[in-house]
């Protein structure tokens, strides 16, 4: 996937919508950038009446907008190892991190569990996968599925079944 190209026909993009002024994220403690920051970026992209836009705008927005989930799951998955790591569920109550994001981010305990096992594997295990997640290259799922065979391995380390 590559970058989306900014139409010269004045319809608004993806490209365009998001590189405004004053769109750029606030640093925060620790410069560490707030992920509310994505918000006001969203809100413009749903305000805008998409019926409208020409196809090969709406085409550049679906491809640029499937870029950008999943350079957003990579940061994710990032945050979550280190979330996982420090054991900080265990700090809001929880008994896990799965526990723990399945009640903060409202998830499934399946999906839940995928997410940690996945992001320990990119962390550990997969670092040219986890690049080409963060560079929007490749989907969630891909990495998800590329990360399988490194899960298994590390389940029957631990005396685990790997079920296909």
């Amino acid at each position: 996937m590559g970058k989306v190209p900014v139409w010269s026909d004045g319809s608004t993009t993806l490209s365009n919508m998001c590189s405004g002024a004053g769109s750029g994220a606030a640093g925060s403690a620790g410069g560490a950038v707030d992920a509310g920051c994505l918000d006001p970026m969203l809100d413009r992209l749903l305000a805008v009446e998409v019926a409208g836009l020409p196809d090969s705008a709406l085409a550049a927005d679906l491809v640029g907008l499937r870029v950008a989930v999943s350079r957003l799951e990579s940061e994710f998955a990032r945050r979550l190892v280190v979330f996982d790591r420090r054991g900080a569920a265990g700090v809001t109550g929880a008994v896990s991190t799965a526990a723990w994001l399945r009640g903060a981010c409202r998830l499934s305990a399946g999906e839940a569990s995928e997410r940690v096992r996945t992001a320990r594997v990119l962390a550990d295990d997969l670092p040219v996968t986890a690049d080409a997640l963060a560079a929007g290259d490749l989907s969630y799922a891909h990495a998800r599925v590329l990360g399988r065979p490194a899960e298994c391995r590390r389940g029957a380390a631990a005396g685990l079944r790997c079920d296909d």
